[in-house]
């Protein structure tokens, strides 16, 4: 995929939606015999649809994402893949208020009490390891099962659950016709594929267990 050119292409979209707070830095380089990505943004949300102690700010949240491909085809190309989101506010007595969002390539060879999908969301994350809780429990899990992601698929799951109405610009206004554009490009690289190789796993008969889904058995011995 041309990563520079659809970076280059969301930075001004996301510009013209007047979504963009912050941008980089990014890049995009060659490593041995990987493609390496490093993206940062800051986007703005929307604060009214959210739950949220008294008084507390917040208007933007922060991505970053570090991505990894190999020459390989397909999934099996990508070989580092974590993202994080960061929501800061302050409350009224000045403390800051924080909700985050972990993503993460689960390495298969790596031993895990709990379900480990490959690829996984999962709330809080290391950004939240020194937070105050109060009286709300932060857990481990649960780790949802999800598709790998770019620098556009990130940028997207952001607008559509936290600033729905401007992802909605961005999918249907004619002056922004290349958002869908892009964000199709990145769902055949990398949802696409995924929900293949999911729809494999389960079509046979009986369906078999797959690391994208941890939670599928397969067939009992």
């Amino acid at each position: 995929m041309p990563f520079d050119r659809d970076l280059a292409d969301l930075h001004d979209l996301l510009q013209r939606a007047d979504v963009l707070k912050g941008w980089g830095p990014n890049a995009v380089f060659r490593r041995e015999d990987r493609t390496c990505i490093n993206f940062a943004a800051r986007l703005a949300i929307d604060t009214t649809a959210h739950v949220r102690p008294a008084g507390t700010q917040f208007d933007e949240a922060t991505l970053e994402l570090e991505l990894e491909l190999s020459n390989d085809d397909g999934l099996a190309g990508v070989q580092v893949c974590s993202a994080q989101v960061l929501i800061e506010g302050l409350n009224n007595a000045g403390e800051i208020c924080r909700f985050a969002l972990h993503f993460d390539r689960h390495e298969p060879s790596q031993v895990a009490n709990e379900l480990h999908a490959h690829y996984h969301w999962q709330v809080g994350g290391k950004q939240l390891e020194n937070q105050e809780f109060g009286t709300v429990f932060q857990m481990a899990g649960p780790r949802f099962p999800w598709h790998p992601i770019d620098p556009v698929l990130l940028v997207d799951f952001v607008l559509g659950h936290f600033y729905g109405t401007k992802r909605a610009d961005l999918m249907q206004l004619s002056s922004l016709i290349r958002y869908p554009r892009i964000l199709y490009d990145s769902q055949t690289s990398f949802v696409t594929p995924f929900f293949a190789d999911l729809h494999q796993s389960l079509s046979t008969d009986p369906f078999v267990a797959t690391a994208y889904w941890p939670a599928l058995c397969g067939a009992p011995t």
